[in-house]
């Protein structure tokens, strides 16, 4: 499984909207739209980091997660560590990077790491 499919499932019960690598501007009909709260995964490396034979036998994938959050956010960046960690999801960073004064977004930022063999 991907680690963006690790992600999603770990974090499908919380409710939160996530996409990759884009803003969910749009609902299902097409319509505009300003969630309170959603995470978009922006892929980042994908490598090989142990090879034997000329073939690799370990893949790391790491992404960053964007949190965009009008409430609370520290509650939601509690609960989200929490569910990555418990999906064996490694959390390498998480940094808090601005208030976002025209969307009224906290914007906190999840870098995370998967190990597949």
């Amino acid at each position: 499984m991907s680690l963006n499919s690790r992600i999603i499932t770990a974090l499908e019960p919380m409710k939160l909207k996530v996409t990759v690598s884009e803003h969910p501007v749009n609902d299902e009909e097409g319509k505009p739209q300003q969630p309170d709260t959603f995470l978009v995964i922006i892929p980042g490396t994908d490598d090989f980091p142990v090879c034997a034979d000329d073939r690799p036998i370990v893949e790391t994938e790491e992404v960053e997660l964007a949190l965009y959050c009008k409430g609370n956010y520290l509650r939601m960046r509690d609960e989200i560590t929490t569910r990555l960690l418990d999906a064996d999801i490694t959390i390498t960073s998480r940094k808090y990077m601005e208030f976002e004064k025209e969307t009224k977004y906290h914007h906190y930022i999840f870098e995370v790491m998967g190990i597949s063999e």
